[in-house]
């Protein structure tokens, strides 16, 4: 083996890392969804009975 061969590998290296860096950097940002909770419960967890505002999923909303 000749003794430019590992720094002949260490430069490629660095050239591939670089395009690697590069293709993630130029990716686009895509915004979060909004979460989304599922409840499961009875009449209590629905609210019924109970003003809509005051209800447990009036409650999650806000």
């Amino acid at each position: 083996m000749s003794p430019t061969a590992p720094r002949f590998l260490s430069r490629r290296q660095i050239a591939l890392g670089l395009i690697a860096a590069s293709q993630v950097a130029a990716t686009p940002v895509i915004p979060p969804k909004s979460p989304v909770v599922t409840v499961l419960g009875d009449s209590i967890t629905a609210g019924l009975g109970l003003p809509a505002r005051d209800a447990m999923p009036a409650q999650l909303q806000v």
